[in-house]
């Protein structure tokens, strides 16, 4: 995931031609990892193999770097929900946990769509203590980062649209109409979209290939290697309704 190929020839520079799995994540690294040492890699005249380890050790030291901010966002969402202390054992717990800890050895998108999904949570937690337009521009802006970087990323903009109900106290008759049709709401709905283009345009560019491998990706739910198991996510979901006895 962070190190695909990105220039392709006869396609545009940047464009993956491959979104079973959006390209935020190769961009990032694109730019912070093999842009910069590259340049330096040429500057200094450092050899070949010294730069293909440089640049896996810094993916992977960026990996952390993301790991530990989401463990920080963790700490300070929890602080405002149940105070210092309890914050402080869920810090913790997320800190040391194996699996977790396991995942930022490997340049997968797993932690990136983690942390981004947490910065959207926490400025959808602002729009709950504040309602500021400022909170829904930056939680629908990094919810389409998170959607960018891992499809399954989007599911964090419930929080928008629940932190802005949940925001209102008891509803009145005069309330509805500012609860449903707030220009807030629909601007920080509309950020997810602007949020998801500006990290993976090539989704718009290419609409094409992104609408092919998008529908492909929804309907045979495919895991590595071109391996195609189970069920589409609409038909995992009916299953989990039936397995919690919700759906007859």
């Amino acid at each position: 995931m962070a190190f695909r190929s990105l220039f392709i020839e006869g396609q545009l520079p940047l464009n993956p031609k491959f979104f079973h799995k959006p390209p935020f994540h190769t961009y990032f690294n694109l730019f912070l990892t093999i842009v910069p040492l590259k340049t330096i890699q040429r500057s200094l005249g450092l050899s070949s193999n010294f730069y293909n380890t440089a640049i896996l050790l810094w993916a992977r030291v960026l990996t952390v770097f993301l790991f530990l901010g989401s463990a920080v966002l963790l700490y300070a969402i929890s602080k405002r929900f149940f105070g210092v202390f309890s914050a402080r054992i869920i810090a913790l717990l997320f800190s040391t946990s194996a699996g977790l800890i396991s995942f930022s050895h490997f340049l997968t998108a797993d932690i990136p769509v983690m942390f981004w999904m947490l910065v959207s949570f926490y400025f959808s937690q602002n729009i709950l203590l504040k309602r500021n337009k400022f909170d829904y521009v930056l939680a629908g802006l990094f919810t389409g980062i998170a959607t960018a970087t891992k499809y399954n990323g989007l599911a964090v903009g419930i929080a928008i649209v629940v932190a802005h109900f949940l925001s209102f106290n008891v509803p009145s008759a005069r309330l509805w109409k500012e609860m449903f049709l707030n220009k807030k709401l629909f601007l920080g709905l509309a950020m997810v979209i602007i949020g998801f283009l500006l990290a993976n345009p090539f989704a718009l560019i290419d609409y094409s290939a992104f609408l092919s491998d998008f529908v492909y990706n929804y309907k045979v739910t495919p895991v590595y290697y071109e391996i195609v198991t189970g069920h589409s996510y609409w038909k995992f979901f009916l299953r989990c309704m039936r397995l919690l006895d919700c759906h007859r």
